[in-house]
């Protein structure tokens, strides 16, 4: 099976709402079957990413958004980083 097959595919399940794509930098994305809500932690030194244990998005406020528009979703990708010994 050739790559592109497979990045059509997960595209395809994206676009279905089976998995989520989480784009943590540039050239590095996740694929996510958890499609609830949630919000994420990655860790830039061993490249985990891992589920939030609460919702942050609540704590960051009320988002002002154009008039016209509705909001859809929030994402939210924490970067943290191991600590020096």
């Amino acid at each position: 099976m050739s790559k592109a097959t497979i990045y059509n595919t997960l595209s395809l399940f994206v676009e279905k709402g089976l998995i989520r794509e989480i784009a943590v930098e540039p050239g590095k994305t996740f694929y996510d079957s958890n499609s609830t809500h949630h919000h994420h932690i990655f860790n830039v030194d061993t490249g985990q990413l891992s589920d939030t244990v609460e919702p942050l998005a609540e704590r960051l406020g009320h988002v002002h958004i154009p008039n016209g528009t509705d909001l859809e979703s929030i994402d939210v990708v924490v970067r943290v980083r191991n600590k020096s010994s």
